[in-house]
């Protein structure tokens, strides 16, 4: 869900700060690390193909490593040139929009939906992702209920009800972070952990 500004944004600040999560718009490790936790309990991804959509610098596919997760394929997907240059991890990320992206067990997507964004940029961006996932779907939006802000922020209510039109089986975690919250989207009850 990304634009030419979001491009700009995103170059400047890897020629700001490099391949870090300063690099990416995060203000911590910490908080990414969380989030990426909060992500990664979406579904057992032991086997799993993963779709990585806005990957940065593969980062999560790195974190899953380190939990000892063996995931069988990642695709990370990312519309930034420079972050995608600045990547040096043994992952394969590549430049791509969603529509071109792999086919995969379980889609991700953590802090793609920051910038500035209207419904309906958000919701075709949740569809393609959903069209992309054979079994389930994980991405986070920061929380309308922490109050205003400079960056995008969201209703989770609007935002659950929009994903139960694609979905019945749909969770929401808002219990991690003041700001964040959590989308689990499944194809079917069984998914559903």
């Amino acid at each position: 869900m990304s634009n030419d500004k979001d491009i700009e944004q995103y170059t400047q600040w890897i020629a700001e700060h490099g391949a870090t999560v300063q690099g990416l718009g995060w203000n911590s490790e910490g908080g990414q690390r969380l989030r990426w936790k909060v992500l990664s309990e979406v579904y057992p991804l032991s086997g799993c193909s993963i779709l990585d959509v806005g990957a940065g610098f593969g980062g999560f596919a790195t974190y899953l490593k380190e939990q000892d997760i063996p995931f069988a394929d990642y695709v990370g997907i990312d519309i930034t040139r420079a972050v995608v240059d600045a990547a040096s991890c043994k992952y394969k990320i590549l430049i791509s929009d969603i529509a071109d992206a792999p086919l995969s067990n379980v889609v991700f997507a953590s802090g793609i939906f920051g910038t500035e964004g209207t419904a309906a940029q958000w919701r075709r961006t949740i569809n393609q992702m959903w069209g992309k996932a054979s079994n389930a779907l994980a991405f986070n939006m920061l929380s309308s209920l922490a109050g205003d802000g400079p960056i995008c922020r969201l209703s989770p209510a609007e935002v659950f009800m929009f994903c139960r039109e694609l979905t019945p089986w749909v969770s929401l975690a808002h219990n991690y972070m003041p700001h964040d919250f959590t989308i689990y989207m499944y194809r079917n009850q069984c998914n559903a952990v």
